[in-house]
């Protein structure tokens, strides 16, 4: 009988430690989960370096870039900047790819890329609206762009006055219409002038007007 009793007692302090034990374990608070760290401003800034990589294949070919691909890359260039503007590390990224925007900018007009100028002029834009590098740059790219294309399509030389006409066949990119038309030296004619005849009939050199440029255009035969 005696042992039963102790039994019972040593049952029921252990039932008792063991309650006490659970409820230390409930009061006690549940460790904070740790919080995931901040991007660093180098791994923001290839985030947002990503975003140009649906026109990647096209910026360096000297060619159009698609549409759709141009407005996909811009649009993944809002969402990033949207999205790290309002932290520091965020600004500093941000700073970092605005300045290589501009370097992109310099290169491309030095190479004559002018749809890669563009680009990256749209960019830099919607990075900072306030940047006014972009605005020389894009005006200059817009002409060049637009620049209607020479072709030389025969020269003749009136015998008994002696003047000369040339017959030019010109396309206006931005309308895609080509025209065939007869100017002589010192015409001018949608923004291009005749300026001379080269040689004895081996060509001609024009101007283009929107930006001064000069340029040969030979007769192919």
């Amino acid at each position: 009988m005696r042992r039963l009793m102790v039994w019972v007692v040593a049952v029921s302090v252990a039932l008792a430690l063991s309650g006490c034990q659970k409820k230390e374990e409930a009061k006690k608070p549940a460790e904070p989960s740790q919080a995931k760290p901040e991007p660093t401003p180098e791994e923001i800034a290839m985030e947002l370096r990503a975003a140009f990589q649906p026109v990647a294949a096209f910026v360096d070919t000297g060619g159009a870039i698609p549409q759709e691909l141009k407005d996909q890359a811009l649009s993944q260039l809002r969402t990033g900047k949207a999205k790290h503007q309002g932290t520091a590390n965020g600004k500093k990224a941000l700073a970092k790819i605005g300045d290589e925007c501009e370097d992109k900018i310099k290169q491309a007009s030095e190479a004559k890329l002018w749809y890669k100028v563009l680009l990256y002029c749209e960019a830099l834009e919607t990075l900072e609206p306030s940047n006014t590098v972009f605005v020389r740059y894009r005006d200059r790219a817009t002409k060049e762009i637009n620049k209607p294309r020479v072709t030389v399509k025969g020269i003749i030389t009136d015998e008994t006055t002696g003047s000369t006409n040339v017959s030019l066949q010109i396309y206006d990119p931005p309308t895609g219409k080509t025209e065939t038309i007869w100017m002589r030296e010192g015409e001018e004619h949608k923004k291009l002038r005749l300026i001379r005849i080269i040689g004895v009939n081996r060509g001609v050199e024009m101007e283009y007007l929107e930006t001064g440029d000069k340029f040969e255009v030979p007769w192919r035969k």
